[in-house]
């Protein structure tokens, strides 16, 4: 992980926003997940937000730990750089790989029902919430209570 952070920082700078990713967050295991993508979409030449570090903490932070440590073994065992389509490969590898719970079919469930009610699909938000904590998904299923045209941008804030 130090060596993630020493290229990113002296070769990128993993700009992206006010403060970037350098390490130090509250949470190494999230600093890891957010140093790996920021220096592979840097290298790959690819626009990522996960460079900023107040985005990719607030993202990263709602994953399940175990969900976290399967996309850090992953990436680890890329052998390069994280660019988007190996992010992607390890992002699914760490929802299938933690075990659903009821919550998680609970809200696809609840979010296909409010989006039939309000003529929407909610796109991706209603697929399995696995990933993430269960604090998450009892949010996300709070936003379903809301007007129909407030669910879309409070799911985005979760999720997106």
């Amino acid at each position: 992980m130090k060596t993630r952070i020493l290229v990113c920082a002296a070769l990128f700078g993993c700009g992206g926003g006010d403060e970037t990713v350098r390490g130090g967050g509250e949470d190494p295991a999230v600093d890891e997940v957010c140093i790996a993508v920021c220096e592979g979409s840097q290298q790959c030449g690819e626009a990522n937000d996960f460079c900023d570090r107040q985005y990719c903490e607030k993202r990263v932070s709602r994953w399940r730990d175990e969900a976290v440590d399967i996309v850090n073994a992953c990436f680890d065992g890329l052998g390069g750089p994280v660019c988007e389509e190996q992010y992607f490969q390890c992002f699914a590898k760490g929802v299938q790989s933690v075990e659903p719970r009821p919550i998680d079919d609970e809200f696809t469930h609840a979010c296909q029902v409010r989006g039939e009610a309000c003529m929407s699909s909610f796109g991706d938000y209603c697929g399995s919430k696995q990933l993430y904590d269960e604090s998450t998904v009892q949010e996300g299923l709070a936003c379903l209570e809301l007007p129909c045209e407030q669910v879309m941008s409070c799911l985005n804030g979760l999720f997106g």
